[in-house]
């Protein structure tokens, strides 16, 4: 949807070019130099139509991927409103920090999953708006939100020193003395091996964890490479690097939406765990939330084997859990 741009808006971009024009006039020839309010208007429309120009390009190569996305987001939706509801049964027991807090540690854990979906949706939607390098720094920030939620739901004493900061200052000392990934990569595996994956699934998924940590770090630190490769967009034709200024479909996103698919993949996987073998945890069957959740997570922990992984894999992975 294009913004529709108010008159007091054209009022005051008019004044201005009028008066810009003007000051032009006094020194060269403002047909040559000066500017118009259409033309002003002309590129903000055009940068707000970003979506619409790469829609086709973008579904034409990577519909499934993208599909795929907003089936995980769904299930991850879902499994949001579905864990606090006050009439059914929580996952979370209400005793599990009961020794630092009374609160519901299911509260925490709605609102960490609905950051983690939304999070997820964004990093979607700039890659439809073919802002590739932009969703790409999102994927880092909703890896690191995936591996400390999967942490803090597991352990008392991370959670309660996660909820109780009171200031950005305390929240600062927290994560790097708790939740920095040096930290939590070695906490991560023992949960993967205390909800039962055999070896092979944990080795892979620890390789996978580093890879896409390292690999998106770099672009949320600005390196040079990624600031100069960064302003580019990968033709899905000839492999030509377009500039991608006001965003453009780009080859590249493939692999950032592989990476955000393999995030919620593993979100899936280990909340399911989580539920069946550390909080023994049985979703009511007569709850419509839940009659949602459910299935969807288990479509899309399917649906990404069947796109991804070999059978053996699969085989292993959905026995355990």
């Amino acid at each position: 949807m294009k913004p529709k741009v108010s008159l007091k808006m054209k009022r005051y971009i008019d004044n201005y070019i009028s008066t810009y024009n003007k000051e032009i006039k006094k020194i060269e020839n403002p047909l040559k130099y000066g500017f118009t309010t259409k033309e002003v208007i002309k590129t903000i429309l055009f940068l707000s139509q970003a979506e619409k120009r790469n829609h086709s390009t973008l579904y034409k190569n990577l519909s499934d991927d993208l599909l795929l996305s907003y089936l995980g987001i769904a299930s991850i939706s879902y499994l949001s409103v579905a864990v606090c509801q006050e009439d059914s049964q929580k996952p979370i027991s209400k005793d599990f920090i009961s020794e630092y807090s009374s609160m519901n540690p299911n509260f925490m854990f709605m609102n960490m999953l609905g950051n983690i979906s939304n999070n997820a949706l964004a990093i979607v939607k700039l890659i439809e708006t073919g802002l590739d390098t932009q969703a790409r720094a999102l994927v880092r920030v909703l890896a690191e939100s995936i591996f400390i939620t999967i942490y803090v739901i597991t352990d008392q004493e991370a959670f309660w020193n996660y909820y109780n900061v009171k200031d950005t200052d305390e929240a600062k000392n927290t994560w790097f003395k708790y939740f920095r990934y040096a930290k939590l990569k070695n906490k991560l595996e023992v949960i993967e091996n205390k909800v039962g994956f055999p070896q092979n699934l944990v080795n892979e998924l620890v390789a996978m964890r580093d890879y896409i940590y390292k690999e998106y770090s770099s672009i949320i630190h600005s390196y040079s490479i990624s600031s100069n490769v960064g302003s580019y967009a990968v033709s899905f034709d000839d492999e030509f690097m377009n500039i991608a200024i006001g965003g453009k479909a780009s080859f590249s996103s493939k692999k950032t939406i592989h990476s955000l698919n393999w995030l919620l993949f593993y979100f899936s996987l280990m909340t399911k765990g989580i539920f069946q073998n550390i909080y023994h945890f049985k979703p009511p069957g007569n709850n419509e939330i839940w009659r949602m959740a459910v299935p969807l997570r288990e479509c899309y922990i399917k649906v990404y084997f069947n796109v991804t992984y070999n059978e053996e894999l699969e085989s292993y992975s959905m026995n355990v859990t």
